[in-house]
């Protein structure tokens, strides 16, 4: 067995989405083929983390041969699982008995990967991706309709289950130019199955003995029907804030070419409370979870992200307070604020040794334009974060500026 195992180069492919997007199907038609074995929802992270305790107990016996001057021969470490050596086929024969196949693409279907942890892959598998975006209108249906009564569904339901959607379409457009990352649009599924069978086949290395054919729609009515009958009509101008209903197809396949992200809906003017048991957290990107005062920046750069739910022509002002710092005494720090792409603030907090205090900022940005359904970014560029640990002022261990309480845009 193991010597077929040899042969056998391995490449752990993750097929994901947002949930209710077709990945279920799409696992359920590549394990048609010898070449493929896809877990249903298994997380890679506590698949490779279960498979490595069979060798914690190799590493402390290494370690006591080591402490006691003894090589491994003498120490009859040949005699128990070696991670070097039997890891690869561990996790083959694993998939083997599961599936009664010797399969080169092994892995998992599981959407919303990209907000789990990942694993570190061992150096002999190489990994994959396929990611499928169904439209937001319907993606959000089909969940609410699964997993609530409609009676009991709650508008943070509904915020949670398209944050969600926004997440999986953002990591879709940053992923969009990796070679090892295939994007499919679910309507290609549906109405183009052959010519999406052809390109998958070329990103899998020419595997070819799997069918797509019996992806098809199973509804006849339109999208905001469905949603009306289902009495959610009052959380559609949520999702259309982000995305028109109408236009879906052309829509996403011209925001997807120009790599363009989608932020939460926000409607000018509201505070985004970055602090624990807020919302703000739905904007947040590169923070440190929050805390009771706010959340602080992480490392040399964090970032807030939204789609405002109206456009906009003329004069805004960004408005933010800092609470916290983090800096040693006759020391500073420095950072600048980048609007989409434009620099529109420098800034300099000095001799705050992690005190807190109240400081508000108000930027003024005299022209600035969004169209309907534009993300916003505001980036918080940090040029000498510091690390409380290091600095030998506690136990702290993270990549520390500032503490921000809130942010608020306004239009003039």
């Amino acid at each position: 067995m193991s010597n077929n195992f040899k042969k056998t180069e391995l490449t752990w492919l993750t097929i994901g989405g947002a949930p209710r997007s077709g990945t279920t199907h799409m696992g359920y038609c590549l394990n048609l083929s010898k070449d493929i074995s896809i877990f249903h929802e298994y997380s890679a992270d506590h698949f490779f983390s279960a498979v490595n305790v069979l060798f914690e107990e190799t590493d402390r016996l290494r370690l006591l041969s080591n402490l006691n001057n003894l090589d491994e021969q003498t120490f009859l470490l040949h005699n128990i699982p070696n991670r070097e050596k039997h890891l690869k086929y561990i996790v083959q024969s694993i998939f083997q008995i599961v599936f009664n196949k010797n399969a080169r693409f092994i892995g998992t279907k599981f959407p919303g990967y990209q907000c789990w942890p990942q694993p570190d892959y061992p150096d002999w598998i190489s990994h994959r991706y396929i990611h499928i975006t169904r439209n937001p209108f319907d993606a959000v249906l089909s969940l609410v309709l699964k997993n609530f009564k409609t009676e009991d569904i709650k508008p943070s339901d509904i915020d949670d289950i398209l944050l969600h959607w926004i997440s999986a379409w953002n990591h879709a457009i940053k992923n969009a130019n990796n070679e090892d990352f295939f994007h499919i649009f679910y309507d290609e599924l549906l109405t183009d199955s052959k010519n999406i069978e052809e390109r998958l086949s070329k990103f899998l290395d020419d595997v070819d003995d799997f069918d797509l054919s019996s992806f098809h729609s199973t509804h006849s009515t339109p999208c905001y029907e469905r949603i009306c009958n289902a009495n959610l009509q009052s959380y559609l101008q949520l999702i259309n804030y982000i995305a028109p209903i109408d236009n879906w197809t052309d829509f996403s396949i011209e925001k997807f070419k120009k790599r363009e992200r989608m932020g939460f809906p926000y409607n000018w003017g509201m505070e985004m409370i970055l602090s624990v048991n807020a919302d703000g957290w739905r904007y947040v990107s590169g923070f440190y979870p929050p805390e009771q005062d706010g959340s602080w920046t992480k490392g040399y750069l964090s970032e807030i992200l939204f789609t405002p739910t109206t456009p906009c022509n003329g004069a805004i002002q960004v408005n933010f307070e800092v609470l916290w710092t983090c800096m040693l005494e006759n020391q500073f720090i420095e950072f600048s604020l980048i609007l989409n792409d434009s620099h529109i603030f420098n800034g300099v907090i000095r001799d705050l040794s992690l005190h807190k205090i109240s400081s508000t900022y108000s930027v003024y940005v005299p022209n600035f334009y969004s169209a309907q359904y534009d993300a916003i970014s505001l980036k918080f560029k940090i040029k000498n974060p510091m690390n409380p640990y290091k600095m030998g002022l506690s136990d702290d261990d993270r990549d520390l500026a500032f503490m921000v309480s809130y942010v608020k845009f306004e239009k003039l």
